[in-house]
């Protein structure tokens, strides 16, 4: 961000944010771990395996598959090279135009390519997001609490009921190649797979930082810097910040101010927010928004929105409700807040592909799956241990599907699309991402 705005405003947001690392950290650092599982050198090595691994498929760095939404990746990727930031344009004789999305997962990877080329940050982009799964089960190994080799990769089989959902809607079995996820719309709650093979610039973020949160407030009872870290997710997507405010309300209330209050919270997240929130305000309200049940008559409504939860996260959670209420009642009020909100997010629509109800819902799903894999991988009932295995088996066969698409392209030592196709910023979907000029970011924030 410190190259797309003013010095002066630059030279501010760097401030900020270090400050609430270093107030946050000052805080932490000193204090003991809490009582969830700790991680030996042989679940770190485990770890980093798997997510070097399942990088690899994914299509990140241009390994791998790459769907169709790498064209998006690919195209802002390119644009981001070779064009001065903030990034400014004409295309098809429309002049002016400006790019806004959420442009921090790429920028360090775009950064390297301006110096070295295309190839060296498609290299960058690998490690980078390689990191970003390893942190992501590292967090996850945590909050699940047991040393086994199991969690990281039960952690990327992790997905919603999608085959079964789909023969209870359409009477037969979707294929087993592409996405198997459209079986509801306009409704999506993504697998992990999904998110890592589509959008990973939505999923890591979403994953390291729901984790972070989730295992200061549950084991150290510590939210002094809640919003400082969602706000900081903010630079990765906007959608990930509407998922995580019932969070924050939450923890806001239950702290009872005392715990909330500090710099990084009160003064360097309300600051920070304001630059980013102004930063994409200067695209626009997407016009595709409404309530989702003005489209349907109430019984169709109320037939697609029960079968879509059942399949999608209420079998884990009755399954798991033992589990999740049992032992730590911080850890339990946040699975409480997560059911909340995926009840209610289907209600309403926002965007083309209705992607508040894809992204929004990563954080509370991330909660959800952390008590499935507890209760898989601890010692528990037979009969409730065998039946979510079932269940879950059905539902890692979306994740399944991805990873062989992933692995024959590896074996066939395929690299993706490394060139950016700028024919994407034509495309409905392409100008989504077109900015204003004479929005108040670009006018009075912007660097020129």
């Amino acid at each position: 961000m410190s190259t797309w705005v003013k010095p002066c405003i630059a030279a501010g947001a760097l401030l900020l944010l270090v400050a609430g690392l270093y107030f946050d950290l000052k805080r932490i650092l000193p204090e003991k771990s809490g009582d969830a599982g700790p991680l030996d050198g042989r679940m770190i090595g485990v770890t980093a395996v798997v997510a070097f691994v399942v990088t690899g498929m994914s299509g990140i760095g241009g390994l791998g598959v790459q769907y169709w939404d790498y064209y998006k990746h690919n195209a802002i990727l390119d644009f981001l090279i070779r064009f001065r930031w903030p990034v400014h344009f004409s295309l098809d004789g429309i002049g002016g135009i400006y790019l806004i999305h959420s442009l921090a997962y790429y920028l360090l990877p775009a950064a390297i390519g301006k110096g070295f080329g295309l190839l060296a940050a498609n290299i960058c982009a690998f490690v980078f997001g390689a990191l970003g799964v390893w942190l992501a089960l590292l967090w996850f190994s945590l909050l699940v609490g047991r040393k086994s080799f199991w969690v990281p990769i039960l952690f990327i089989l992790c997905s919603g009921l999608d085959f079964l959902g789909c023969y209870i809607r359409s009477g037969k079995f979707p294929g087993l190649i592409g996405d198997p996820e459209w079986w509801s719309w306009p409704w999506q709650y993504s697998a992990h797979s999904t998110l890592l093979f589509f959008v990973p610039h939505h999923a890591l973020p979403a994953w390291i930082i729901t984790g972070l949160l989730l295992y200061r407030w549950s084991y150290e009872n510590d939210a002094s810097a809640v919003l400082f870290w969602m706000t900081v997710g903010l630079a990765w997507s906007t959608f990930l910040f509407i998922g995580w405010i019932p969070w924050l309300v939450f923890m806001f209330f239950k702290s009872r101010l005392r715990g909330f209050c500090s710099v990084q919270n009160l003064l360097c997240a309300p600051l920070l927010g304001v630059v980013l929130g102004l930063f994409y305000l200067a695209r626009g309200v997407p016009e595709q928004r409404g309530w989702t049940f003005d489209h349907y008559r109430p019984y169709s409504f109320i037939g697609r929105y029960l079968v879509f939860v059942v399949m999608e996260f209420m079998l884990y959670a009755f399954l798991t409700a033992r589990e999740a209420l049992d032992k730590n009642p911080r850890l339990a009020a946040c699975w409480f807040v997560a059911l909340l909100t995926l009840c209610l997010l289907p209600f309403y629509r926002l965007g083309s592909y209705n992607d508040l109800v894809m992204r929004a819902s990563i954080p509370s799903l991330y909660i959800i799956y952390v008590f499935v894999v507890k209760t898989l991988v601890w010692e528990k009932p037979l009969i409730q241990k065998r039946s979510l295995a079932l269940l879950f088996g059905i539902g890692s066969i979306t994740a399944w599907v991805h990873l062989v698409d992933g692995t024959r392209a590896m074996s066939h030592g395929r690299l993706g699309w490394l060139k950016g196709d700028g024919n994407f910023m034509l495309t409905p979907e392409g100008r989504n991402y077109f900015g204003k000029e004479d929005s108040y970011f670009f006018t009075h924030l912007a660097r020129n």
